[in-house]
């Protein structure tokens, strides 16, 4: 078991998180398996050694450690079939001409996954790797009359009795959001149900598991259809993470700084986005480029809404408090406000930006 500990600690740290699926932060952290010591010990261990091993992993450790060499590949194959093939049947549906038809036998398969929770992570794959314009017969029949809502509801309903509540680990609250960003992209429930039922279950779980939580919920969720979450995290958790992904850190900075006070930036003579800069630097992780560079946007995306109809100075009032003496940003803000709201009037105002129009 000390060879498998080694192993884990040495190749795989990032491969125990759930959110694997297209957010940057856990691309980055992706391991050079090929360079590690231990790689091949775990593919020499006895059979019965290697599946109680292999058996605790989550799917994308499963995944990831099946990629590192064809030896290892075949095993993983050989050991979690149903794994693979529920996977095989779910991309099979990105190209199906009628996705739905299939559904009912592919969460049979899900179900037929006997990994401990994994196929809460295969039902979230399943509805997120088929557009939602795909998922019906007849896209005019309201979601909740269509049979494929049923069979997903009933799936998920299946699998939420198996997660302990409160969730009793930080895997377990991966596997409770998994479960509920399925029941809503698969239309079971409206967004309202979604805000609520993310709120209860954070409220009810260990803070130290909620910047998991919410950065999993962001890859398919918008922040601004969960605003409640938002709120709470940032009133109740008191720790600090190494780092965020990009829409979780977009989310706090938009949440602090066109809702809170933040009466301590002018305490300390800074402006107001340079305190909420700071903090998203040393509790958060933020620190690269590309990250400021999408909060700058986010910020300057959001700035007309909380405007009213002829912002003239209170315009440049909002950029000079996130970046001061910045004509940069005030020429970002001004060009995203007329892209995303074409008829903003900026009143007597003269614009920065020589390519925009008044």
């Amino acid at each position: 078991m000390q060879t498998l500990t080694n192993l884990l600690n040495d190749t795989l740290t990032c491969l125990f998180s759930q959110n694997a699926y297209s957010d940057p932060i856990v691309v980055e952290a992706t391991i050079d398996s090929s360079k590690s010591k231990y790689r091949d010990y775990l593919d020499e261990l006895p059979g019965e050694l290697f599946m109680a091993t292999t058996s605790v992993l989550t799917m994308h450790a499963i995944l990831q450690l099946g990629s590192t060499c064809k030896r290892l590949g075949a095993k993983m194959h050989a050991s979690f079939p149903n794994l693979f093939k529920a996977l095989s049947e779910i991309k099979a549906t990105r190209t199906a001409p009628v996705p739905v038809l299939f559904f009912p036998a592919i969460l049979s398969c899900i179900e037929q996954v006997s990994i401990n929770r994994v196929p809460a992570t295969l039902l979230r794959k399943l509805l997120v790797d088929v557009p939602r314009n795909r998922r019906s017969l007849d896209s005019r029949i309201p979601a909740t009359q269509r049979v494929y809502v049923n069979h997903i509801e009933t799936a998920v309903a299946r699998q939420k009795h198996l997660i302990p509540f409160p969730p009793a680990c930080r895997a377990d609250a991966l596997y409770s959001i998994d479960l509920m960003v399925a029941r809503h992209l698969c239309g079971a429930v409206n967004a309202e149900s979604t805000r609520k039922e993310l709120s209860f279950l954070l409220l009810h779980t260990t803070h130290a598991f909620w910047p998991a939580m919410l950065d999993s919920v962001l890859v398919d969720i918008p922040a601004d259809d969960i605003p409640e979450a938002i709120k709470i995290f940032l009133d109740r958790y008191e720790g600090s993470v190494e780092k965020i992904s990009n829409s979780f850190a977009k989310a706090l900075a938009s949440e602090m700084f066109f809702q809170r006070d933040l009466l301590d930036a002018f305490r300390d003579s800074k402006n107001k986005g340079a305190i909420i800069r700071e903090i998203l630097q040393t509790r958060f992780g933020v620190t690269r480029d590309v990250q400021w560079q999408v909060i700058d946007e986010c910020i300057a995306l959001n700035l007309h809404k909380n405007l009213n109809s002829l912002p003239g100075a209170r315009f440049d009032k909002l950029c000079e408090n996130w970046r001061a003496n910045d004509t940069n940003f005030v020429i970002l803000a001004e060009q995203m406000t007329v892209a995303k709201a074409p008829h903003f009037n900026f009143g007597d105002r003269s614009m920065r930006s020589n390519s925009w129009i008044n």
